[in-house]
């Protein structure tokens, strides 16, 4: 498969009420980060797995919107998003490094802690990867010699070969993957730990937005339940 197409993998929700939205009605893109970031989301055998495109599942059948959910390499991403390619970013965080003041973000949809992780809990940290593109926090970068990945499986399998010491990683992902492999990692609380909030991003569509964050508002109950079934927290 060429990497363009690879690229454009989606998949259309499609699933709508009978007086949905005209047929001429945008379709609403979402840009996501071409990586395993489970239960979050995660691109496998050209299929969209994990909490958002369930989310987004709920969305459409309430509301009748459509939506295209389009992997990018990070930095590719942020260009298309940029450039105006994409309609959403999930996702962003309006204090991450290169947060365009012109953004609007959504209300808060997950909650999150970036933390340190190593297979011995108790080993002297030296060399740890962070995904590329990931906002590291300063106190860690002072502290520690970063290298950079674009698939964080294979920030596990580095681990695991003793060519790091650690993984900086969001602690749902982290964890979700290790279980898949059946590694045992700890979460080193003797460094700082970035705790904040997922939110969707856009530069031109705030009413996209406000369409999200009423079908939230309005079904409480039904977004927590699939926070839940992520095992995910707000």
């Amino acid at each position: 498969m060429s990497t363009i197409k690879k690229h454009w993998i989606f998949i259309l929700l499609l699933w709508s009420i009978a007086t949905s939205l005209p047929a001429e009605e945008k379709v609403i893109t979402v840009g996501v980060e071409e990586l395993n970031y489970s239960p979050i989301v995660n691109i496998e055998k050209e299929q969209v797995h994990g909490f958002l495109p369930d989310l987004l599942q709920l969305i459409s059948i309430e509301t009748g919107a459509r939506f295209q959910i389009i992997p990018f390499p990070v930095a590719r991403l942020k260009r298309e998003f940029l450039h105006g390619t994409i309609d959403l970013q999930f996702p962003d965080n309006p204090k991450w490094e290169g947060s365009n003041q012109k953004k609007s973000f959504s209300m808060p949809i997950v909650s999150y802690s970036d933390s340190i992780f190593s297979i011995e809990p108790q080993k002297k940290l030296e060399v740890v990867a962070a995904p590329l593109g990931f906002t590291v926090m300063p106190e860690i970068k002072k502290r520690l010699k970063m290298v950079y990945s674009t698939d964080t499986e294979a920030m596990l399998e580095m681990l695991s070969l003793g060519r790091i010491d650690g993984i900086y990683l969001n602690s749902f992902v982290a964890k979700n993957i290790a279980r898949s492999v059946n590694m045992k990692i700890h979460e080193r609380t003797d460094y700082p730990i970035d705790h904040d909030y997922f939110f969707f991003s856009t530069l031109h569509h705030p009413g996209a937005l406000e369409q999200l964050d009423d079908f939230i508002k309005s079904n409480h109950t039904l977004v927590s339940e699939l926070r839940e079934k992520y095992e995910l927290e707000l």
